[in-house]
């Protein structure tokens, strides 16, 4: 069985080729350059083709002959790029709907599509279950929101064979985007605790989010979306407790009360004052949200197998492996 993937160059796809290779797959990468093959375990394994998904001609007939596609290729936030929401949804929106197109004129048995909590955004439910109605705040969440839309457009209009996975934040060896950030406020002890009450950070381990896509592609329903997360949202100050006892760090964490800070950090960004936390994070991680993954648990099969001591002891290693912390 061959399976076209994009987004197989990062760091969550360079773990799945390994393992849809150990299931027997034939993989055939979309990538943007041959420099990005390095990322990749094995390249000359492989197959691929140089293109990109927001250039159509560029993907001309890149579904022939192709079993399986999973798409996991986007544009999310990093600390290095400002990007726009035209940035956003010239990747996320219409480069997704350029490879639908491609999908009508070669069908394919099964599509595997990449969601984020970023399109539910803050919403008045503490459980979080695949009806909640989003409303997505940032513009990255807004850009995946609409890529959903798409999907189910085509699901429905087109019957393309598509299956969504809603995935919280993906943490582990090679995430050089959130958490690397929470580490390295923790290690100079400035990543605050808000409040009293809950700071929840919904997140699903690397390995976990794999399993997840492997049970997807056998299991998966057509026109179904999937919530993928740890066991639980695990709250701040378990997670400082665990990447402490990995640095050896013994100092207390930094307390703030919840609506001064808000009112501070709101003034900043009036002034377009650089601020090290967003306001919308403060919102997000006191607002006690938790997503269940009852429905993949029940239609998948999918149980989380690493808890959060042991995938912030793997994460850490390999940040002091890199010399990133």
């Amino acid at each position: 069985m061959k399976i076209l993937l994009t987004g197989g160059t990062g760091y969550v796809g360079s773990t799945l080729i390994k393992r849809l290779k150990d299931h027997g797959f034939t993989v055939h990468c979309l990538i943007r350059s041959e420099n990005k093959l390095r990322n990749i375990e094995n390249p000359d394994e492989l197959t691929y083709t140089i293109g990109d998904l927001t250039t159509p001609e560029t993907i001309t007939n890149l579904t022939q002959n192709i079993d399986y596609i999973i798409h996991l290729a986007v544009l999310a936030p990093t600390q290095k790029h400002a990007y726009t929401m035209e940035d956003y949804r010239r990747v996320n929106v219409r480069g997704t709907e350029n490879l639908l197109k491609e999908c009508l004129k070669n069908p394919v048995k099964k599509i595997i599509c990449f969601s984020s909590s970023a399109a539910v955004g803050l919403v008045n439910t503490e459980i979080i279950d695949e009806n909640t109605p989003c409303h997505p705040e940032t513009e990255y969440g807004i850009s995946k929101y609409e890529a959903d839309m798409l999907i189910h457009k085509y699901t429905e209009e087109y019957e393309l064979p598509i299956s969504t996975l809603r995935f919280t934040h993906i943490y582990g060896p090679g995430d050089m985007r959130d958490f690397l950030k929470i580490v390295r406020l923790i290690k100079k002890g400035v990543l605050p605790i808000i409040g009293f009450g809950e700071n929840l950070y919904p997140a699903v381990y690397k390995d976990d989010a794999v399993n997840a896509i492997m049970l997807a592609l056998e299991k998966g329903k057509a026109g179904h979306l999937y919530n993928i997360s740890g066991n639980d949202s695990y709250d701040l100050r378990v997670i400082v407790k665990h990447v402490k006892s990995e640095l050896g760090i013994t100092r207390f964490p930094l307390w703030l009360p919840k609506y001064p800070t808000l009112l501070f950090l709101t003034c900043l960004e009036f002034l377009r004052i650089p601020s090290p936390i967003a306001s919308r994070n403060i919102r997000s991680v006191t607002a006690a949200r938790r997503f269940s993954i009852e429905k993949a648990q029940k239609e998948l099969g999918y149980i989380p197998d690493v808890d959060i001591s042991e995938g912030i002891q793997k994460t850490i290693q390999y940040y002091k492996r890199e010399e990133l912390i």
